[in-house]
Formats: C-alpha cells, sequence, structure tokens
C-alpha cells in the first residue's frame, strides 16, 4: 500500500500510534539515558515501514520527509526489537481493521510473484 500521497492515511496512522503508545510496557531500568524519541513516533514508525513494506534505510528517508527531528535506521532497529511481538500482532490487526474503516474497504489484497522460472 502506498502512503505518500495519501495525507489523510499518515494523519490517521499518527494518530493512532499516538493513542497507542500508552499501552506499551516499557521495559525501561534506571539506569542509562532516557530515550531521545517518543514511544509514538517509533509506532508510527514500525506502522509505515509495515504499510510501505520498506527497508530500515528507506523508513529512515521517509520518517525525515515526514519529520525534521527523525531517527535514524539504528535507533529504530534497537527501539523495534524492545516491542514485544505479541504486542505487534495486536498492534497491526487492530490498525489494519481502522484502515480499512477509514478507506471503506472491505479486505486487503496482496499479490505475489514468482520469477523462479524465467
Amino acid at each position: 500500500m502506498r502512503t505518500k500521497n495519501n495525507k489523510k492515511l499518515i494523519k490517521l496512522i499518527l494518530a493512532k500510534s499516538k493513542q497507542l503508545c500508552h499501552s506499551i510496557k516499557n521495559k525501561q531500568s534506571k539506569k542509562g539515558r532516557p530515550p531521545t524519541y517518543p514511544n509514538h513516533i517509533i509506532i508510527f514508525a514500525l506502522l509505515l515501514k509495515i504499510l510501505e513494506n520498506l527497508s530500515l534505510r528507506d523508513l529512515e528517508q521517509r520518517l525525515k520527509d515526514l519529520f525534521p527531528n527523525a531517527p535514524d535506521h539504528t535507533t529504530l532497529w534497537y527501539r523495534f526489537r524492545k516491542i514485544e511481538n505479541s504486542y505487534i500482532k495486536k498492534l497491526i490487526h487492530t490498525t489494519a481493521r481502522e484502515i480499512m474503516e477509514v478507506l471503506k474497504a472491505k479486505e486487503f489484497h496482496c499479490l505475489i510473484a514468482d520469477g523462479t522460472g524465467f
């Protein structure tokens, strides 16, 4: 799904990530520095990565187009790794349902091409 030209979808994802970031269980200890980037930016980046099927470096560039102070790909990888898998599955399903409601779509379609015989 391409979201480059769909500002309404970007705003929806950002609003949803702000809403859901409160339910992340932070495994922060009292040692070390506090995180530089808020949780909703990381959740937004994760959802954008999944929706647009981006690599971490492409995601970094996409975020720099949207935000003036965006995290780099190593920070994204580190913060993505700290999110629990069960939370990610729940996040994807709830957000996909809301995106389908906003876009008035009944289902997402996926096309897979196999080029092994060429």
